[in-house]
């Protein structure tokens, strides 16, 4: 018997799923949903479901689980955002930072 899935628990990434199922959605067998990666991880590494995540998302130990791809591929985008301006931290402004500097953005 197949393992059931752990879905994202945002429902635009679950609206997203419905549509790259197509009708096999609503035949899935959903263990339930997560909004912590790594918990899902744990699950899997477990081996009490299946977990769809984004690439590179998950922080847990990699040996114990394997990444699957989905085919077609189904891609998401990202926004990060923040008010100009705003005082951070010492490590919220590296992070924003190293974000400019991975997009080529001025840093000034």
């Amino acid at each position: 018997m197949p393992l059931p899935l752990i879905l994202p628990r945002r429902l635009n990434v679950q609206s997203e799923l419905a549509s790259w199922f197509g009708d096999h959605y609503g035949n899935i067998n959903v263990a339930f949903t997560s909004n912590l990666c790594t918990n899902s991880a744990v699950m899997v590494g477990a081996g009490l479901a299946y977990s769809l995540v984004i690439e590179g998302a998950v922080l847990w130990d990699q040996s114990k689980i394997t990444y699957r791809p989905l085919f077609p591929a189904l891609t998401a985008t990202s926004v990060l955002a923040w008010k100009r301006g705003q005082p951070f931290s010492p490590a919220a402004t590296k992070f924003i930072n190293q974000i400019k500097c991975f997009l080529g953005m001025d840093l000034s």
